[in-house]
């Protein structure tokens, strides 16, 4: 059941939704071929570990529109495409360096729209 409250992002008074804390793409590595994560939280004196089939979120933070048509639409859609299918951005690797240390290599990116993934950040 949805339930109605004020957003956190824009304030308004209106239903909210079942909002990621962190964006979904980002567990694409920790899943397993079902789908799954084993989230394990901390509790008093105990562990507690649970099966996830869509990492952490929360219903009580935002509104449809601030989730979807902001964040999601605005920065995490654009994260996820720089990170995992920057080609399809026009975003390319120029080179990778390590300074002094072999162990600590960097990367120059072209067309990257570092404020965007900033405020995503």
């Amino acid at each position: 059941m949805k339930q109605s409250g004020h957003c956190k992002l824009c304030g308004n008074h209106t239903q909210l939704v079942k909002a990621h804390i962190i964006p979904e793409f980002l567990y694409k590595e920790l899943y397993n071929d079902n789908h799954e994560i084993q989230y394990v939280q901390p509790t008093d004196n105990t562990e507690l570990t649970r099966t996830l089939r869509s990492g952490i979120w929360d219903s009580e933070i935002l509104c449809k529109t601030c989730d979807g048509d902001i964040l999601n639409a605005r920065y995490d859609d654009y994260a996820a495409k720089a990170m995992w299918g920057y080609k399809n951005l026009n975003i390319s690797l120029e080179g990778q360096y390590a300074l002094e240390d072999p162990r600590i290599p960097w990367q120059v990116w072209k067309n990257l729209d570092t404020g965007r993934l900033k405020l995503f950040f």
